[in-house]
């Protein structure tokens, strides 16, 4: 089997347990959940600047039709770090936001998902040099699964990836990154 083939047996795998297990289960129409979030960013520099840490995080999911739902998040990232040569004291917030389509398969009390849309970014840099701010566009990507605790009460475990190509002043940098996500939420 070669490694083009493995993620396909996998989702193939997931997709037949779902339809083969799947227990009626009261229907989702509307979901809230929120909770912390750790953010890996994808450029270089911001983690030789910055590093990986902590934030928060929330979204809202509509069913649209079936097992399709509308999505629609927003996460926070802020922490100081210091300057590469000069060591001088810098500070970043990143509020990342957006939406898109996500398809979700349940199985008895488990619900897995995958979504994916556009998304946007505001970042605010200051340090010696200056200060950064602005919004830009991207995408992102999100896999998860959440299971119910008692009634409408869930516990939501996800991952996601964002793209977002920034250019401040004269350099390009990607501000998105991998985000791992454990939320509580309330599924209606």
């Amino acid at each position: 089997m070669t490694m083009k083939k493995a993620p396909i047996i996998a989702l193939s795998i997931v997709l037949s347990a779902t339809s083969l297990f799947a227990q009626p289960v009261s229907p989702q129409l509307f979901s809230i959940k929120a909770g912390g979030t750790y953010f890996y960013p994808a450029e270089e520099s911001m983690k030789n600047i910055y590093g990986n840490g902590s934030g928060w995080g929330g979204e809202i999911n509509i069913k649209l039709w079936r097992f399709i739902d509308l999505w629609m998040f927003g996460n926070s990232f802020e922490k100081a770090g210091s300057l590469p040569y000069t060591r001088e004291p810098t500070k970043i917030s990143l509020i990342t936001y957006g939406g898109g389509i996500k398809f979700r398969f349940t199985a008895g009390r488990l619900s897995f998902y995958l979504g994916g849309g556009p998304a946007a970014c505001y970042y605010k840099e200051n340090n010696a040099i200056g200060q950064a701010r602005g919004t830009d566009p991207g995408f992102v990507g999100q896999l998860g699964l959440y299971v119910r605790i008692i009634g409408g009460l869930i516990l939501d475990v996800a991952a996601d990836y964002a793209s977002i190509k920034a250019k401040p002043k004269t350099i390009e940098a990607d501000l998105g990154g991998a985000r791992a996500a454990v939320r509580i939420g309330y599924v209606y």
